[in-house]
């Protein structure tokens, strides 16, 4: 079948192009190549009788090329005209000897490439030639064994010890590397040939000097001894010259980043394979993306840089509400030391500021990072008009957008003019109007911006919050009303305009004048807060807490954990085995304070049980079971909680050994205010849950006769015949946003009367004492009164299901899902507030 193909000609195919493509190697194993084609010399009556067809070879090798039959032209294409290409394809290990008095035109890739010099040229890229003898009456080559009449365009080749010849010295035809003999009449030639080389020493090509081509030579390096370096573009070199890393310094034109490969010690460069191209940027910009929907749940997929590059280039209309998110790193160029001189394709730009317009060109939706990295962000131009432009990853935003959970490395740029640029984001634009609203900034969370000769955003005029970012500087010119929090940079001021509340990384005079703008003269008397007897970025965290605990609806402050310091308090909060744990889970302390908040991890221990089945590693869970215990009030946590496959958060409420209070009860109660099942990837739902246990005089739990605990529950009342019920979905809050990686604050409010449970402000479950007159099971104590009269003590849990443990504790989806990297619970703080009728009671 290839043989069919490189016979091919312009009448046997129809008015458009064919196309080609090889999908693996191919091994002639040395076998006679089939070909055909007349042996008379070329002349305008027969230019059409070639292969004008577009081959991809993908990258492949066609080995053993071999033919010695007398014909008048060999090669894979014996015979090619105007408009045939061929890309990416390799030939190594040939053998065309025949040196008879009729083969003219012998090519390792075309015997002849012909036409009537007035239309489109043969293009010849990513090609090579290795290890091949070549030979010929009259014209002998690696790609084109004989030219005539026709253009051609050579780019990005080379031949590797290749041996050429010819026979016919009376005519004065030769040789040549690239190309045999370069021939024809009035229709002309012209010879294009860019960013190749060739160790041959013969010379690339021949022309006669009755055939004269127009010849352009660009990044062109020879082997050839006898060049004399007359000709612009082409660069004679040794072969240790075109070696090993010599090879990158002395071939300055080439692009070492997405197309050529450096060669080991003694090794010429090659092509890079089709996975090492496709792991940078080729340039161009994809039709659509990887997946997704552009919802909150349903973000679109971005996992290569083609798919980035065509959301930078996206329009406010089009990202306005939507949501992207990266699945993969992305290396836009391959870094290394100059990376940046092998000119790399620039990244985009966009209309900034021209005449007040250009917004329309700005990104307005979410990208999420999803922690991956983007490397090798480069931007060259030369502004020569009136107009404003912006260059960034995504080189212009407005108001709402967020830019969140993202790396970006290796960033320079060489922009002359009036331009904005940055390493994340060139320029934002957010109005008067979209500044009073806090919820309409331009937002950057968790952008961690290193190696880059660029600020994370290159400039606005007002309305930028940063948030738990790291970057040598945040914003290249000035501006007003910017927010910068819980983030490392210390080369911001403390005014009106620049309101930075955490810089990880300042000294105590930085820290001091934060202080002070947040406090005013009562900073005067403050050198230490938070009680870890050192003076640090951590007392500013504690400033910025204390602040927010504000006491409202008669409510008073009585009790809080606020994570301030470098380790957990365990004076109240204590380690408890809280949950059950099976044969693939086990306990350890994961319990981490850092940056003013509490870390719960779970983790993969790299271990398995006996059954073969994943360890994993949870937490302790943290209680005031032996501490603390209270009656009325309002807890409020802040937290991220984890909301991925298998996760298992919850923070809960017992009675049982309640300090001081009913330790040996006929029961006991349990408030669940909030919990997450992933026992399937449950993404953002979390259920409530109100529990009465029956106790036994020692204070150990009825059992019925199946053996299981006496309970009735607001949910099924299974057990309690007319028990209350509430259906789950009036107990579950789906919550909005990035459920996964986004703080919310969670309220249990009780009373005398009622228990209600909100997130972020709304109320979506309240128990009423007085509809739960049935609350218990017959032959047990029938009131509900003890549900809303016992103390209570709070408990807090990052645990797991697994795939190997019992019902209650098995996950019951797909087991690749679980990474317990995502199940992490964050907790900023824990608060109690209670009223004149709360009780409350310490150990």
């Amino acid at each position: 079948m290839v043989a069919d193909y490189s016979n091919s000609s312009v009448s046997s195919k129809p008015e458009t192009q064919t196309y080609f493509k090889l999908i693996k190697d191919i091994n002639l194993n040395g076998k006679q190549w089939y070909v055909t084609g007349s042996t008379g010399y070329p002349s305008n009556s027969n230019y059409k009788t070639g292969f004008n067809g577009i081959i991809y070879g993908e990258g492949h090798t066609i080995y053993g090329l071999y033919s010695n039959k007398s014909s008048g032209m060999v090669g894979l294409i014996p015979a090619a005209t105007q408009g045939a290409e061929i890309h990416d394809l390799h030939l190594e290990s040939g053998n065309l000897p025949k040196a008879a008095w009729n083969t003219y035109a012998v090519g390792a890739l075309i015997g002849l490439a012909v036409g009537d010099g007035t239309t489109k040229s043969i293009i010849i890229d990513n090609c090579s030639v290795k290890d091949f003898v070549i030979a010929s009456r009259d014209a002998s080559a690696a790609f084109i064994g004989l030219l005539y009449s026709q253009s051609v365009a050579i780019n990005n080749c080379y031949t590797i010890n290749v041996e050429v010849s010819h026979t016919n010295t009376a005519t004065g035809f030769n040789s040549g590397a690239f190309i045999g003999v370069t021939g024809g009449n009035d229709w002309g030639n012209s010879i294009v040939i860019t960013n190749s080389y060739s160790d041959t020493t013969s010379p690339l090509m021949y022309s006669n000097d009755a055939f004269k081509a127009i010849t352009t030579f660009e990044n062109v390096y020879t082997a050839n001894e006898a060049y004399d370096g007359s000709v612009d573009g082409l660069t004679k070199l040794t072969v240790a010259q075109m070696t090993g890393v010599a090879a990158k310094a002395n071939m300055a034109g080439f692009n070492f980043n997405q197309i050529w490969q450096d060669g080991a010690e003694g090794e010429y460069p090659t092509h890079k394979t089709n996975e090492e191209k496709a792991m940078y940027w080729n340039g161009t910009s994809a039709d659509s993306f990887a997946g997704g929907e552009g919802t909150i749940n349903s973000p679109y997929e971005i996992s290569t840089a083609d798919q980035l590059f065509l959301l930078a280039n996206a329009g406010t209309e089009e990202t306005k509400g939507k949501y992207y998110k990266l699945t993969n790193d992305i290396n836009i160029s391959k870094v290394y030391e100059g990376w940046e001189n092998d000119n790399p394709y620039s990244w985009t730009k966009k209309t900034a500021y021209l005449d007040g317009f250009g917004y329309s060109n700005s990104f307005a939706g979410t990208l999420d990072g999803a922690g991956y990295t983007v490397r090798g962000l480069y931007y060259t131009d030369e502004i020569t008009n009136n107009g404003t432009y912006a260059y960034g990853l995504i080189p212009f935003v407005s108001a709402n957008a967020v830019i969140k959970n993202l790396n970006v490395e290796n960033v320079t740029g060489d922009v002359t003019g009036n331009a904005y640029m940055g390493a994340v984001a060139g320029a934002a634009h957010v109005t008067e109007t979209d500044v009073a609203n806090a919820l309409n900034m331009v937002q950057f969370v968790g952008v961690n911006l290193a190696n880059s000769d660029l600020a994370l955003l290159g400039g606005a005029s007002r309305g930028v919050k940063f948030e738990l970012c790291n970057a040598e500087e945040f914003i290249g010119s000035e501006s007003e009303k910017i927010s910068i929090r819980n983030c490392n940079n210390e080369n911001y001021s403390y005014n009106d305009n620049v309101l930075i509340y955490n810089a990880l990384n300042a000294d105590s005079n930085a820290l001091a004048n934060a202080i002070n703008y947040l406090l005013g003269n009562q900073s005067n008397y403050i050198t230490e807060i938070n009680g870890d007897a050192t003076f640090d970025i951590r007392d500013l965290v504690s400033i910025k807490k204390y602040l927010t605990m504000a006491s409202s609806d008669d409510y008073e402050l009585v009790w809080s954990q606020e994570f301030n310091g470098n380790a957990v308090d365990y004076s109240v909060l204590t380690t408890n085995k809280t949950m059950s744990v099976g044969s693939t889970l086990k306990y350890a302390d994961n319990a981490v304070v850092n940056n003013g908040s509490l870390k719960l991890s779970c983790s993969d221990t790299g271990t398995t049980d006996t059954n073969g089945d994943k360890i994993y590693s949870v937490n302790y869970g943290l209680s005031t079971i032996d501490t603390m215990s209270f009656k009325y009030g309002k807890l409020e946590m802040r937290a991220k909680v984890p909301f991925a496959a298998a996760a298992f958060p919850s923070l809960w409420l017992t009675s049982r050994n309640a300090i001081g209070y009913e330790t040996n009860s006929e029961y006991s109660n349990e408030i669940d205010i909030f919990e997450i099942f992933g026992k399937t990837n449950n993404n953002d739902t979390l259920i409530s849950c109100i529990h009465k246990w029956y106790n036994d005089e020692d204070g150990n739990r009825v059992l019925d006769d199946d053996g299981n605990p006496v309970e009735c529950s607001c949910g099924s009342g299974i057990l309690a015949g007319n028990g209350y019920k509430v259906a789950e979905s009036d107990r579950d809050y789906q919550i909005t946003g990035d459920a996964q990686n986004e703080y919310h604050t969670f309220v249990f409010e009780w009373d005398e009367n009622s228990m209600s449970f909100s997130v972020d402000g709304n109320v979506y479950y309240t128990a009423r004492k007085d509809e739960m007159s049935n609350f218990d099971i017959s032959g047990y104590n029938t009131s509900a009164e003890g549900i809303f009269e016992q103390f209570l003590c709070i408990r807090l849990n990052n645990h797991m299901y697994t795939t190997g443990d019992g019902a209650a504790y098995k996950y019951s989806g797909d087991a690749t899902e679980i990474d317990p990297s995502k199940i992490n619970f964050e907790i900023d703080y824990i608060r109690l507030y209670q009223k004149d009728n709360g009780k409350i009671n310490l150990k």
